[in-house]
């Protein structure tokens, strides 16, 4: 696959000359405002371990993405926008090498948590879900027993709303589907309410001193590892561009992406570790991955400024 590895090698030749500057980042990659907005809402939300989490919940819709299409009819529009998501993911990425090498500058003290926060309700039911599996103690917070009252009454309510489609005649559906939606509305509505103060809470649980962790330790070393995830990200994304642009091999290409997400995963669970070896510790390397990830959202409000 001459025609592949040559589209990759050039694509990541461009993101290593780029990465000198988040000028140059930028007009390279040239995120949408909106895109980089999204982005910055999930890293709020990333409260455990933030740039880290950041990564693997991305890297995760995004195979999940590429093996659904690997058996089903395959969209350029799918394709392009896994394109744009992997974009954006670069862009952090370098982002943090740029932090990491003094190019960006940082606060002086732990950053402000972001708050008000927009996340859509099924991220927030899975987060929510994946926080009691690992801690089934979370369930007697008080916002997320409301949060679980609300997922319940609205698969409830969703079932309901079947049974009654399939019997109604069908000039009474539409009004039927018109009190739905308005049940529905209240219930998300609350659904967010809760978990923004559940999350809120969680970032200021066990928060670090108010100097800012990036100060605190040797970061400088970490640009190479932020490099080398980025060349990752990179290869991934070009080998999407080029199936889009192609249309060659499709479901052998995409099948063969997903068979080499252990490897990706495995880059991004080293950044986590590599923390952990300069912190001592994980309950500081946690603090220290959710200290990047609160940069690079000051970055990103920067840029969108």
């Amino acid at each position: 696959m001459p025609g592949l590895q040559s589209a990759i090698t050039g694509h990541w030749i461009e993101v290593r000359q780029a990465a000198r500057s988040l000028h140059h980042i930028s007009e390279l990659l040239a995120p949408a405002d909106e895109r980089l907005s999204q982005h910055a809402s999930r890293l709020r939300y990333a409260v455990e371990q933030g740039a880290v989490e950041y990564k693997r919940a991305l890297l995760q819709q995004v195979f999940v993405r590429l093996e659904e299409m690997s058996y089903r009819t395959v969209s350029s529009a799918g394709l392009q926008e896994l394109e744009r998501e992997l974009g954006v993911l670069i862009w952090c990425t370098v982002v943090q090498k740029l932090i990491a090498e003094g190019k960006i500058s940082i606060a002086h003290e732990t950053p402000e948590e972001p708050h008000n926060p927009s996340l859509e309700v099924r991220e927030i039911m899975a987060q929510v879900q994946q926080a009691v599996q690992k801690d089934a103690g979370v369930k007697q917070d008080h916002a997320v027993k409301n949060i679980l009252l609300q997922i319940t009454k609205y698969r409830d309510e969703a079932e309901r709303l079947k049974s009654l489609i399939r019997s109604a005649p069908e000039k009474q559906r539409p009004a039927i589907l018109a009190n739905f939606r308005a049940s529905f509305a209240e219930i998300f509505a609350s659904i967010k309410k809760n978990y923004t103060d559940f999350a809120q809470r969680q970032a200021l649980k066990d928060a670090p001193p108010s100097k800012n962790p990036l100060e605190r330790y040797k970061i400088g070393a970490f640009a190479k590892l932020y490099m080398q995830q980025a060349e990752q990200f990179s290869r991934l994304r070009s080998t999407i561009s080029y199936v889009r642009r192609e249309q060659e091999a499709v479901r052998e290409r995409l099948l063969k992406l997903t068979a080499g997400k252990q490897a990706v995963f495995a880059g991004v669970r080293a950044e986590l570790h590599a923390y952990e070896r300069v912190t001592g510790s994980r309950r500081p390397a946690r603090h220290l991955a959710r200290a990047f990830a609160l940069e690079i959202i000051s970055t990103i409000e920067r840029e969108l400024r």
